[in-house]
């Protein structure tokens, strides 16, 4: 429905007050972006209770989280005491495991803390900064890319070949009517 919208369109009218490109750029990403909000169905997600936020423990405490959960709702529906058993062992493991593994945080950042201040910031900083950069990536002709600019244009070159194949232009549509980048002036 998009390209059907963005087909309809009479780009020869709607360009013709662009004097620049960025101008036509605009445009075009206003009538993309009506395209979508008419066709692209939102959803409202409304939570009832606020929940705690996560913080980041390894998966292994996950693991031990969840089987907790399913425990205490398989006792809750079913009332059965060896259902209650098997949540109370389930909660005494998570609470043992999480005590541990706090212990162990706790004994690492004391001996951090112990050899030196720029190791004390080295953990901090290792806590706060954000995951590294993009891994190498392959590129269509099947050599590895390295370098930020490179991905970044294997990046951009897939993205434009994706979007033209969403928005491509049924059969019947004429393309004449689409304006080429070589009569837009700069």
């Amino acid at each position: 429905m998009i390209s059907m919208d963005l087909c309809f369109v009479d780009w020869n009218n709607v360009f013709q007050y662009c004097f620049h490109i960025e101008d036509c750029w605009s445009v075009f990403t206003d009538l993309l972006t009506q395209s979508v909000n008419k066709h692209v169905p939102v959803v409202h997600i409304h939570k009832s209770k606020v929940k705690q936020s996560i913080r980041h423990c390894p998966n292994y405490i996950r693991k031990l989280f969840k089987e907790k959960a399913i425990a205490w709702k398989r006792w809750r529906i079913t009332k059965l005491e060896y259902d209650k058993n098997i949540y109370k062992t389930a909660a005494a493991k998570c609470s043992s495991v999480v005590k541990k593994y706090h212990t162990a945080t706790a004994k690492e950042l004391k001996l951090i803390r112990k050899n030196s201040v720029g190791s004390f910031y080295n953990y901090v900083n290792k806590k706060l900064c954000l995951p590294p950069d993009i891994t190498d990536i392959r590129q269509p002709d099947g050599s590895l890319c390295t370098g930020d600019s490179d991905k970044c244009t294997v990046f951009n070159n897939s993205l434009a070949v994706y979007l033209l194949e969403m928005t491509a232009p049924p059969l019947n549509c004429a393309l004449e009517s689409i304006p080429h980048s070589s009569t837009w002036t700069q």
